[in-house]
């Protein structure tokens, strides 16, 4: 449950760009085939590339973290110059 309450933001998150036409990409650390992708550091890359936002939710997939270390986590994967 606790890992799903961040996908759902996710999702709301990327509905609200899109709906400013922002193309908007949600990644997931657990496996949510029809609900969004699994995050693959070089699919966000590429999508970043493409000017896409590339929104991480579910944390590491791993119970017991809070979800701000997996966003520096994968801020330092990317090597994003900002997380938000």
């Amino acid at each position: 449950m606790g890992m799903l309450a961040p996908v759902m933001n996710g999702l709301a998150m990327r509905d609200a760009l899109h709906r400013a036409y922002v193309n908007a990409r949600v990644m997931s650390a657990i496996p949510l085939k029809g609900v969004c992708d699994k995050f693959n550091w070089a699919d966000a890359i590429r999508e970043l590339r493409q000017g896409r936002v590339v929104i991480f939710s579910a944390g590491t997939g791993n119970p017991f973290f809070t979800t701000d270390s997996p966003a520096c986590l994968r801020g330092i994967v990317i090597e994003a110059d900002l997380i938000l």
